[in-house]
């Protein structure tokens, strides 16, 4: 009688968890698989008039597209950094 007992028990544990987990599952339009990556030219280059480039919308293992901007006179635009790591 125990072991019968026990066996309804576990066996209604399995159908509420079978129930419940689907109800976990995570949102399809979910966007943590998307970055928003912006740009920043800096505060003297700003101060010249230099427009900061759109931000952009990246998905997860996708490419950001490299902005240009405006020219500055009497500066060359040598590349766009994340730190120290040229990109």
């Amino acid at each position: 009688m125990r072991k019968k007992g026990l066996l309804c028990i576990i066996v209604a544990a399995v159908m509420l968890l079978s129930i419940a987990l689907p109800a976990c599952a995570t949102d399809p339009s979910d966007t943590s698989d998307k970055y928003t990556v912006s740009f920043d030219v800096g505060s003297n280059a700003a101060e010249a008039g230099v427009s900061t480039p759109a931000s952009q919308e990246v998905e997860k293992g996708g490419n950001v597209v490299q902005p240009t901007i405006d020219a500055w006179e009497g500066h060359t635009l040598i590349g766009w950094y994340n730190g120290s790591a040229q990109w």
